[in-house]
Parts: C-alpha cells; sequence; structure tokens
C-alpha cells in the first residue's frame, strides 16, 4: 500500500541520525510503502528469566514448543524464544541470547498501560528506574530499560 507521511523531527535531536528515511530530509513529505513491523527482538543473557518476564509484561504467550524447553532448560546454545501466536499471526517477540551485549538504551519499548498494570509489571520482576511527569522509565531483569505510560 502506498502512502505518504512527513518525516518529522525527533523532540531532541538525534546526533548520528540525520535521515529517518535515506535519502529523505525531516520535514520532507515522503511517498512509499508504509513499513510494517514483523517482529522485536530482544537480546538477553538469560532467555530463561527474560523470556517470561516479556510473556508476563506483553500478555504474549510463549509458543508451546518454546514453554516446554524453558520448562526442561533444553535450549539449545543460541536457540532464540517465541511469544506470539504459534499461527505466525499478529506480533511477536523472539527472545534471543547474545554472548555480546550493545549497550543499554540502543532500542527499548514504550508500552501503554491502564489501571493496576504498573503493579503486574513490577511483580513480574521490572524494576522503576524513574518516574518522569507523563512516564515511567522501568528495567528488566537484565537492566534493559523501557517505558510506560498511561493508555490515553
Amino acid at each position: 500500500m502506498q502512502a505518504e507521511y512527513v518525516v518529522r523531527r525527533h523532540p531532541r535531536p538525534l546526533p548520528s541520525s540525520k535521515d529517518a528515511v535515506p535519502g529523505v530530509a525531516w520535514g520532507h513529505r515522503y511517498r512509499g510503502r508504509m513499513p510494517q513491523l514483523a517482529a522485536i527482538v530482544i537480546h538477553c543473557r538469560d532467555p530463561y528469566l527474560i523470556a517470561p518476564f516479556w510473556s508476563t509484561v506483553t500478555g504474549l504467550p510463549i509458543v508451546p514448543d518454546d514453554l516446554k524447553k524453558l520448562a526442561e532448560r533444553a535450549l539449545g546454545p543460541a536457540e532464540s524464544v517465541l511469544l506470539g501466536a504459534s499461527t505466525g499471526d499478529g506480533l511477536h517477540i523472539w527472545v534471543a541470547p547474545a554472548e555480546e551485549l550493545p549497550p543499554v538504551g540502543r532500542i527499548h519499548l514504550d508500552l501503554a498501560i491502564g489501571d493496576g498494570e504498573l503493579d503486574a509489571i513490577l511483580a513480574a520482576g521490572a524494576t522503576v528506574v524513574r518516574t518522569l511527569p507523563r512516564w515511567t522509565v522501568l528495567a528488566d531483569p537484565e537492566g534493559n530499560e523501557f517505558c510506560v505510560f498511561r493508555r490515553p
């Protein structure tokens, strides 16, 4: 599907990003196919800890084969865990082990939450990093930061 959208400036200018779309300057109109988010990959040191955490936080189930491997602690050394529908429909999150991880803050999730969901996320193992007027910065059990804000 062709669509037109405006490449907008980030509220805080990022020193290393001149173009959001290669060859298209900030503020210019871009006509082209809109990218579609297919999956999110979360690299971690311990998928046995992080996969259940993100499954709880996002409400995406761990696919049955991976759930069994987690219970038996039988994942291969480089084997990922899939969160989401095993049919391939909808958003998927891959929790993938990585020996070397990029510095914290390379990418993070912003989650819209409703009443009582912050308590559930904290109970799942998140910690509060800082509270700001419009959102709260949390960290997963390995210290990867993500933000939550009230659903409009």
